[in-house]
């Protein structure tokens, strides 16, 4: 019944709406009976249009968590063989479906690896005269600059005297809890650009994710324009000009 606010997860797959939303925006609910919405019965979604894009039949769910204002969420797996830009200069999301293109001059290319779906990149800590490697899931569905995996930071001793700015809650979309404590890294580099004194929250529970591993989050990744390539497993960056931006006091 309206158009809804949607933000691209890169942590996330398909589509979700939000329960209000389904309620207030759509008719997903029409034909049941009773008082209380039962949102695993949902009418089906036969389009979903985004821009000039049609994606049919997507698959889909309610959620009672998403990024701050939006309606809901989508994830990669929407443009697996497409290529999709996200230029922060411009202000400019594009996804290219037909003809592929080749990464302009200045971007420098790196693997993407998957793993359990998750779209993951090699990264490295920097702290002292120690470069300590590691895979980093891309999630742009995280306000967060980087996230530690617990077992990974304990092996590496990584916040060893470091500073401790705070100890916090954070809650992934499915509304678990996981404890973690922040600390300033000193650096995090990645295809040779390092950027500096970065608020780094280290889990103290087991990974959300299932399995262990690091997470940049897009008061990171918004730093960089980006061609991520789902046809042939690879993503291009070059630094916009948020690379020297302050990290996020909420990071």
């Amino acid at each position: 019944t309206d158009s809804v606010n949607l933000h691209f997860d890169t942590g996330s797959w398909d589509f979700r709406l939000t329960k209000e939303a389904i309620v207030k925006k759509t008719t997903l609910l029409s034909g049941q009976t009773g008082s209380t919405p039962n949102f695993s019965k949902l009418n089906k979604i036969s389009k979903l249009q985004i821009g000039k894009l049609v994606i049919t039949n997507p698959d889909f769910a309610a959620t009672d968590v998403t990024a701050h204002d939006m309606d809901g969420r989508f994830g990669w797996n929407l443009f697996e063989g497409m290529q999709v830009e996200l230029n922060y200069d411009k202000s400019r999301m594009i996804v290219h479906s037909g003809k592929l293109i080749k990464a302009p001059k200045g971007y420098v290319r790196s693997n993407l690896d998957f793993r359990n779906y998750f779209m993951i990149v090699k990264g490295a800590m920097k702290k002292g005269d120690q470069l300590l490697p590691g895979d980093f899931l891309l999630d742009t569905g995280s306000g967060q600059a980087i996230i530690l995996d617990s077992a990974w930071s304990a092996s590496a001793d990584f916040a060893k005297g470091l500073q401790l700015i705070r100890s916090i809650v954070l809650h992934n979309p499915r509304g678990d809890k996981f404890e973690t404590k922040v600390v300033l890294a000193p650096a995090f580099e990645m295809n040779g650009y390092v950027l500096s004194n970065i608020p780094t929250l280290i889990l103290g529970t087991r990974n959300p994710a299932g399995f262990p591993i690091n997470n940049l989050g897009n008061d990171l990744l918004k730093r960089f324009n980006v061609i991520m390539d789902f046809k042939n497993d690879c993503i291009y960056w070059k630094p916009n000009h948020l690379f020297n931006m302050e990290f996020g006091k909420d990071s």
